[in-house]
């Protein structure tokens, strides 16, 4: 039987059994420390500059120059690490009062300070960008949001990740680790595509041939629709679960049967005499359902605005639901109309709490010289639906115009109403992957213009429908009513689409069978990684920025085992081509606008520092041997001694 042990006994039993375990807690700590700094994948910081290794001319170019020539070099020297950005709390200016065997220490000093501050990393971002990304203009490209990606390429520059592995993790991505851990970093392969398409009105691909008409006609449904592979995407649902691919390939079956059915339904209501008869009774066209108006901008009252914006909208469009918006236009002269920017008519963004907008989730109704472009677009690049429409707008005056979505995300599911007819369209992307509205409340912008303006939108009206052309002839009242047997054939057909869509309850109930499916297969989508990434299966371009770095041709395409193969060839083979190409691209950005840098004249100090560099791949040292360098400080310091 255990006997008690006393107070006394147990305080010392519980004193030695504590230190015990401080100390053992201690030494495991420390192994585990030591452990972890050696694992670590990034370079440690550098605490101080190693002044014995400075060059004999740099010091003394230091030492001598003159107290002007001194101050001269101190802000060369820290524009070129911190650029133009605040460098809040961080000492930049040159004390008057040292002595020249305290300049170079106060300087080292100053190099450790700025090569760890905010600003140097928002300098190397910037820099990053400009020569290796390079930069998106978010105006122009609301669909290109490369966020994310820019957070990584930070991340990697403030915690001084090994050059190699910045690199490397760019070229292959996750396909180089078998964690898989970097899909972010593959983002710089459509950083160059989304810069490609800018040089392309909005991205166009001139080889898409334009939809001559969208009128039902005996041998296609009303919206003749083709439903994208979404879940085979090249490069977008890259690590979803067994589960949610096999509940992927499910709702497509199902969407693909419905869309068959519609197509057989299309052929009964053709010789349906159910249509005609409807028709027979009718003395106009029908209006649009009251019920189904969402908002209208006569009901507001403020004539006077040049630009309205309805920040409380709570109808926001989105693309699983059809939608239309009806605008009248005031059109000027043609020769302002010829000469005329593109003007944004309409649009929905996102709007946070605080009332700043999201341009990444966006749709918007674009006017430029006569042709309507309508771009419904998600934050994820090549994620939107864009389409163009030729000159539909001739002359001046008053026009009215309509946007009639069917709620599917495909470019079949828009339509352009102009003139008493659906105009031809160019489908400009037709890969819409996720949502374009979001759960922040939605704002509706509208460019009233002036009377000054090319074009001016007087009315308004947006509906939660995809209104039938009888109904948007009947908002109009541009034709009248006629019997059946003296409509021509395109004019009996649209009353037989009218009569599919609002009287046949089949059709009605496959419709939205069929949006209940896409609504299901987004929300499925969404669970899905949507990182950019480059496919395996797939050979893609790689952008000339990454080329030029790793000195390989520019227009070669490579597949994924390519990609890791070259990302391991710049531990060896390339190594040195790699260090050399960053040694001079920081060169190059810490001498720009200087008209005494000649770059020959350097080369030699260059290539030992790319040498070092690429035994080390530390961002930091990099900079700190460039500007205290010979060659750095012989251009930075007016006067030489």
């Amino acid at each position: 039987m255990p006997t008690r042990c006393s107070h006394s006994s147990m305080k010392a039993i519980y004193s030695s059994y504590t230190l015990e375990n401080e100390i053992t807690a201690w030494v495991v700590s420390f192994f585990f420390v030591v452990l972890g700094t050696c694992s670590t994948p990034a370079v440690a910081w550098q605490d101080t500059v190693n002044l014995s290794k400075v060059p004999a001319t740099v010091r003394a170019r230091i030492e001598q120059a003159s107290p002007q020539d001194w101050e001269i070099f101190v802000a060369a020297t820290k524009k070129s690490i911190l650029g133009t950005h605040p460098s809040v709390g961080l000492e930049v200016a040159a004390p008057p009062n040292l002595t020249k065997d305290q300049r170079l220490p106060w300087i080292s000093m100053r190099l450790v300070e700025w090569t760890r501050s905010p600003a140097f990393v928002e300098h190397q971002l910037q820099a990053w960008l400009q020569d290796r990304s390079g930069p998106i203009d978010s105006d122009r490209f609301p669909a290109w949001n490369f966020q994310r990606h820019e957070d990584w390429i930070r991340k990697n520059i403030d915690g001084n990740e090994s050059f190699l592995t910045f690199m490397q993790r760019q070229l292959a991505g996750a396909s180089l680790t078998a964690q898989g851990e970097d899909n972010i970093a593959t983002a710089s392969w459509f950083r160059t595509f989304a810069l490609d398409l800018e040089h392309q009105e909005l991205g166009l691909d001139p080889s898409l041939a334009f939809i001559q008409s969208s009128r039902p006609t005996p041998e296609r449904l009303p919206i003749s629709l083709k439903w994208s592979d979404l879940s085979h995407f090249p490069g977008v649902v890259h690590d979803c679960s067994q589960e949610t691919a096999k509940r992927l390939q499910d709702i497509e079956a199902a969407m693909e049967s419905v869309l068959n059915s519609e197509q057989r339904d299309w052929q009964r209501i053709l010789i349906d005499e159910g249509p005609r008869r409807w028709h027979g009774k009718q003395i106009d066209f029908p209006r649009p359902d009251p019920m189904e108006l969402t908002f209208d901008l006569s009901a507001i009252g403020d004539e006077q605005a040049n630009n309205f914006s309805f920040e409380a909208w709570n109808s926001p469009w989105r693309h699983t639901e059809p939608w239309s918006v009806i605008l009248e236009l005031e059109v000027a002269r043609m020769d302002r109309i010829s000469s005329s920017s593109p003007i944004t008519l309409l649009r929905q963004i996102a709007s946070d709490a605080k009332g700043g907008n999201h341009h990444e989730h966006e749709c918007a109704i674009v006017w430029d010289q006569g042709s309507i472009q309508v771009r419904l677009s998600h934050a994820y690049p090549q994620s939107y639906l864009a389409i163009n429409t030729p000159p539909i707008i001739v002359e001046p005056g008053r026009t009215m115009i309509a946007i009639v979505y069917d709620g599917l995300p495909t470019t079949q599911s828009l339509r352009v109403w102009s003139q008493g007819k659906w105009q031809p369209q160019q489908s400009l992307h037709d890969v819409l992957l996720q949502d374009f509205a979001t759960p922040l409340p939605q704002k509706l912008e509208i460019s009233r213009g002036t009377a000054s303006s090319a074009v001016r939108v007087n009315q308004v009206e947006c509906y939660r429908s995809a209104l039938t052309e009888l109904e948007l002839k009947g908002w109009t009242q541009e034709s009248t009513w006629k019997d059946w047997g003296a409509c021509t054939l395109e004019e009996q057909y649209a009353s037989r689409e009218h009569w599919a869509k609002r009287v046949d309850l089949q059709w009605r109930y496959q419709r939205e069978s069929l949006l209940f499916y896409a609504n299901s297969f987004a929300t499925a989508l969404a669970r899905c990684s949507f990182m950019p990434i480059l496919d395996p299966s797939i050979a893609s371009a790689m952008p000339i920025s990454l080329a030029n770095g790793v000195g390989i041709h520019k227009g070669q395409s490579w597949n994924d085992s390519e990609r890791v193969l070259l990302a391991k060839e710049c531990e060896g083979v390339r190594s040195t081509v790699l260090a050399m190409a960053e040694t001079e691209r920081q060169w190059q950005q810490m001498i720009q606008g200087r008209v005494d840098a000649h770059a020959s004249d350097s080369m030699d100090e260059l290539r030992n520092i790319a040498e070092r560099f690429r035994n080390r791949w530390d961002r930091r040292e990099l900079i700190l041997d460039l500007v205290l360098s010979d060659a750095w400080t012989r251009i930075a310091i007016a006067s030489t001694p």
